[in-house]
């Protein structure tokens, strides 16, 4: 079919639309649920150095995420000693119940930076990812669980109940994760006796051992710290089998942990949200039927292909990170949309999409230091989250429009409505949308980011319930529609 761009056909070409044929429909005036923010978090916090160069602060403010997730804040803060239990207590030969064997200045330092922001907190356990081949130094298996377990009671000590001159910020943490992607046993988790070199095998090796240093340090830490939320072991992918050992570790030391939570990095979206309720019927299944879900990395990733990310090959490089469908360009930027939008719908309780080191590949600036198109997608989203409160009901017919998703919400007084839309990886000259229950419309206006324009203003044409949304290229778009209303609709 002839591909059309632009704007959308005149006012009389409605009136021979019928609603069966909008893409997506919206009906404001049903109820769904209410829009859940804390699926707009992410691993984005104000950062220690360099921040006498640059403050990020406000950048990240503006992306409005609810949490922010404290693993690999190491790595991109350049010699500073933060959040990892390796630099919190560097001496395991010490006393666990002495303070002073703890340092935790620059961690504090760096934990208010976010708390000032108002962003929650979810506080990883254990160690950043630790590249380093063959020899590895603070993702080993702990000697000694049990004494492993009581650093990590002092950690959450100092920030929950002011121990060692620490703090009361009960009200501030998200949660508490234990460990990082144990199945990375060659970056994440280390036995060092072992020396199977399969990875398939290599990680049945390591999973008994580290299914229980997990049910041990969470039994020791719900025993303190009974009222917030522990959990882990934010693993590789919702890798079923090693779950399932898991959840019958915690279940044979009679401990439940109060979340799962595992990564995803794709550019199927449809690989992110078909697991979740799976593992949810995993979890129900040992009776674990209060035990939240968690991903706490997710990101784009071109062809779903590693290959030139981290560099090597040049043709590699250019292909994972330029052009449309580059790591931080407009089909990684839409795919962040569709993804949220989609979060909506499901049953997951919170996700954080992976923006790290501002410069690096997951990151929302580009190289000369300007806001790349993920910051725009993630600062369109929470535009949505700060207004919409109350989700309503949005359908969108699949058959026609592959890669478009939808989420819809009013304001809390009901003046307001908002509506996302976007068409990740093209497909769509125009998107129609028919929209039912805002009889009372004043005033509406949009903002579209797509491969040229970056949340700019955008006519749409409205006309008997039917709205059109101009399209002007081929590539991924997404769209942040507002409607002002007269007063508070029924």
């Amino acid at each position: 079919m002839k591909r059309m761009f632009g704007f959308c056909f005149a006012s009389l070409l409605f009136a021979l639309i019928r609603a069966d044929a909008a893409d997506i429909n919206v009906d404001f005036s049903k109820v769904t649920g209410r829009i859940r923010p804390e699926l707009h978090s992410s691993g984005c916090a104000p950062r220690l150095y360099p921040r006498a160069v640059r403050n990020d602060d406000l950048d990240i403010k503006a992306m409005g995420c609810y949490a922010t997730r404290t693993h690999d804040w190491a790595l991109w803060n350049s010699g500073q000693r933060i959040i990892d239990t390796h630099f919190i207590f560097p001496l395991m030969h010490l006393d666990p119940k002495d303070p002073k064997n703890y340092y935790f200045k620059a961690t504090d330092e760096v934990l208010k930076y976010s708390k000032n922001i108002d962003l929650k907190i979810l506080y990883r356990l254990g160690a950043s990812i630790e590249h380093t081949g063959d020899v590895h130094f603070n993702v080993l298996d702990p000697e000694d669980h049990d004494k492993y377990a009581e650093v990590l009671a002092g950690i959450m000590r100092h920030y929950l109940k002011g121990w060692a001159d620490g703090f009361y910020w009960a009200d501030v943490f998200q949660g508490w994760e234990i460990w990082n992607e144990p199945d990375g046993t060659t970056n994440c988790y280390v036995i060092p006796e072992c020396k199977e070199k399969d990875w398939l095998k290599r990680m049945d090796l390591h999973k008994p051992r580290f299914c229980n240093l997990f049910a041990t340090v969470l039994k020791r830490l719900k025993s303190e710290f009974p009222d917030q939320q522990i959990g882990g072991p934010a693993m590789i992918d919702a890798r079923e089998p090693y779950f399932r050992t898991l959840l019958k570790a915690c279940k044979d030391k009679g401990v439940a942990p109060d979340f799962i939570s595992w990564h995803g990095y794709t550019s199927n979206p449809e690989s992110l949200i078909a697991p979740i309720a799976k593992m949810r019927a995993l979890l129900d299944e040992f009776g674990f039927t209060k035990t939240r879900m968690i991903i706490d990395e997710w990101h784009y990733l071109r062809n779903s292909n590693w290959d030139g990310v981290h560099g090597g090959v040049p043709i590699a490089y250019r292909r994972a990170h330029e052009g449309p469908s580059g790591l931080y360009n407009i089909d990684s930027a839409v795919f962040n949309v569709y993804v949220l939008s989609r979060f909506q719908d499901t049953v997951l309780d919170e996700a954080y999409w992976y923006g790290s080191n501002p410069l690096g590949n997951w990151g929302w600036l580009k190289e000369n230091g300007t806001l790349n198109k993920c910051w725009y997608s993630m600062k369109l989203f929470g535009d949505f989250v700060k207004t919409a409160k109350t989700k309503v009901l949005v359908s969108v017919d699949g058959k026609k429009s592959k890669h478009v998703a939808a989420v819809a919400g009013l304001s809390s007084d009901g003046k307001r409505a908002s509506l996302v839309v976007c068409d990740y990886q093209g497909g769509n000259d125009r998107l129609y949308v028919e929209i039912k229950g805002l009889d009372n419309i004043k005033n509406v206006s949009a903002v579209i980011l797509d491969h040229t324009r970056d949340l700019s203003p955008v006519s749409v044409s409205f006309n008997d319930g039917i709205m059109c949304l101009p399209r002007f290229d081929e590539n991924s778009a997404a769209f942040l529609v507002s409607f002002e209303c007269a007063e508070a609709s029924k």
